[in-house]
């Protein structure tokens, strides 16, 4: 009797346990490679890294030589919706009209973030790659 209830307990607890991380192949960190505009234009960005984990996203642009300095060294942090096909990436708790949200937004777009709230097509995501489209822009990473 008193094993049927350890087991019961047991068999409870492991059914009650969520994945600390549910989008195994999305929570990661990631280095985008490359930004495919909409005209066609391309940018590879030196040193740009995107970190999902749950619902959460930072976005860390740490170098790049070409840039005005005031455009990287930032790291920021949005909150993400993901479904199989979909991700929404949302900043706009930065959003408040000022001359730094201005100045954040230019650097998003740095990294292939248009607005403060944006939704992408997922193309391709594996444990290797991850490819999101737009109407605007296609972002390409690579698994860090």
């Amino acid at each position: 009797m008193g094993l049927m209830a350890i087991a019961g307990m047991l068999i409870m607890l492991l059914s009650a346990c969520n994945p600390v991380f549910p989008d195994y192949e999305l929570d990661n960190f990631w280095k985008l490679d490359r930004i495919e505009y909409a005209d066609g234009d391309e940018y590879h960005p030196k040193a740009v890294y995107f970190g999902f984990a749950r619902h959460i996203v930072q976005v860390r642009n740490l170098y790049d030589s070409e840039l005005p300095t005031s455009d990287y060294g930032f790291s920021k942090y949005g909150k993400i919706r993901f479904t199989n096909d979909s991700l929404h990436i949302d900043f706009s708790i930065y959003n408040n009209n000022t001359p730094q949200s201005e100045m954040l937004l230019r650097q998003l777009n740095l990294c292939g973030i248009e607005s403060f709230t944006n939704s992408y097509a997922v193309d391709k995501l594996d444990s290797k790659e991850m490819i999101i489209r737009n109407d605007n822009v296609v972002l390409e990473f690579k698994m860090w």
